[in-house]
Parts: C-alpha cells; sequence; structure tokens
C-alpha cells in the first residue's frame, strides 16, 4: 500500500516541478519513482489484501446479534419474525424472503438490534457461517423450517 503513495507522491512532485519550468513530464525518459512498479504485483496483492479485508466485528453488534439469536429461539410470534429476519441472510432461496413490515410486530429494542444486524451484514458481506455463527443458524433452521433442518416446528405462542 504505501508503495502506491510514494510512486504517486514521486509522481505528482516531478510533474509539479516540470510545470514550474514550462516542461511537461516526459515519461520516455527514466524516471526514479517508476522503479517501484517493478514490484506492482506486490503492491497489487497489498492493495486487493486490504480492500478486501473485512473488519472486526463491533462488541455492540455481537451483542445484538447474540440477542436476536436467543429471541429467535424462543416460541413467541416476536421470535418468528426475528427468525425470518435471521434466516433470510441465511439462506433467502431456502429459507424464504423477509418482509420488513414485519418489524411493525416487534418491539423497539428488537427492533434496533436488527437494524444493527442489518448493518453488519452490510459492512461485512459475509454469511453468519463465515462470522462463526453456522451451528446457531442450523439450529434456526431445525426450530423454524422443520421442512429443511427435520425437527418439529416451534409452536407460536398466541
Amino acid at each position: 500500500m504505501d508503495g502506491f503513495k510514494d510512486i504517486g507522491a514521486e509522481m505528482y512532485h516531478e510533474g509539479q516541478q516540470a510545470r514550474q519550468q514550462g516542461e511537461s513530464l516526459d515519461l520516455s525518459k527514466p524516471q526514479p519513482w517508476l522503479l517501484g512498479w517493478q514490484n506492482a504485483d506486490k503492491m497489487i496483492a497489498e492493495l486487493a489484501t486490504a480492500l478486501n479485508a473485512k473488519k472486526p466485528i463491533a462488541e455492540f453488534q455481537k451483542a445484538a446479534l447474540e440477542q436476536l439469536l436467543e429471541v429467535a429461539m424462543r416460541g413467541t410470534g416476536q421470535s418468528e419474525i426475528v427468525a425470518n429476519f435471521l434466516l433470510a441472510w441465511w439462506n433467502t432461496e431456502e429459507c424464504g424472503r423477509f418482509d420488513f413490515k414485519q418489524l411493525w410486530g416487534v418491539d423497539t429494542a428488537i427492533a434496533d438490534d436488527v437494524l444493527t444486524v442489518l448493518r453488519l451484514v452490510v459492512e461485512q458481506s459475509s454469511y453468519p457461517d463465515d462470522l462463526g455463527y453456522g451451528k446457531q443458524f442450523e439450529r434456526l433452521v431445525r426450530l423454524w423450517r422443520p421442512a429443511l433442518g427435520g425437527e418439529q416446528p416451534l409452536r407460536v405462542e398466541q
């Protein structure tokens, strides 16, 4: 990453000097700042790694996800809504899409956790199992999508 900054700075300064002297930057002559391009593959790999690096999950995001997982394991109407949200993230094609109007039926604290997890999903661009929550989501599938997971569905309290 630093190599790109160094080359860019050198190129900028060379161009500034050339303009001050009424000239243009002559790239046909060897330029010392171009020597860094001999390591271009390494610099591109460093750049790709930096761009693809996921930032760690913030504690408040982790807490919100774990709270939603706990709520989803219960047998309430809010649990079903939370499970629908989480399972849509896990596998939309198999587990179904999520209708955001369902959030009208949850407490504000749960809705806040859903929004926090939604932000987490966007920031991480990953599925739950990639974040270390595969077993918890497999349990959700067994509880709420028994046709996919082989367990009895939870009975929702009315």
